[in-house]
């Protein structure tokens, strides 16, 4: 009797839409907004690179998070807090852009190569970034960045 039963609601599921595939979605075909949001992130390396924490701070939205390599996950305030305080020369080089757009949202994949130099100790890391920026009133924001280690 179980068997019939579950026999049964197998039989079921095509006629509720389990187990079939829905409409799939595909990026937009977007280029001029996949050309803003890859110079984005070249001139979002170059104002960390140069210390300008401020201007940096303008294209980040209020909620801002960042996921590091480890898995720890820091805010808006404690990322800008700590450009601030560093002592660090930074040297980053994004490369291997991938944008895809969703209307107002785009995520952005790429390779990162860091470097960093405080007194004589050099410390280079790559990893591979994933980016969600929105656009708000004809500006692009990032809300979030997740980065994993390739070393």
């Amino acid at each position: 009797m179980q068997k019939r039963i579950i026999v049964f609601l197998l039989l079921l599921l095509p006629l509720f839409g389990f187990g079939q595939s829905q409409s799939t979605f595909r990026a937009d075909r977007d280029t001029a907004a996949e050309k803003e949001i890859q110079k984005l992130e070249y001139f979002l390396a170059s104002l960390i690179e140069k210390g300008d924490v401020d201007t940096y701070a303008g294209y980040l939205t209020d909620d801002y998070v960042r996921i590091a390599a480890n898995g720890s996950i820091s805010t808006k305030e404690q990322i800008l807090d700590g450009f601030k305080k560093t002592k660090a020369q930074v040297s980053m080089m994004p490369h291997d852009l991938n944008v895809r757009v969703y209307g107002a949202t785009a995520i952005l994949r790429g390779i990162l190569d860091l470097e960093t130099k405080t007194g004589d100790i050099v410390t280079k890391r790559t990893s591979v970034i994933t980016k969600v920026f929105i656009k708000r009133n004809d500006k692009w924001y990032m809300a979030s960045l997740q980065g994993t280690s390739l070393q």
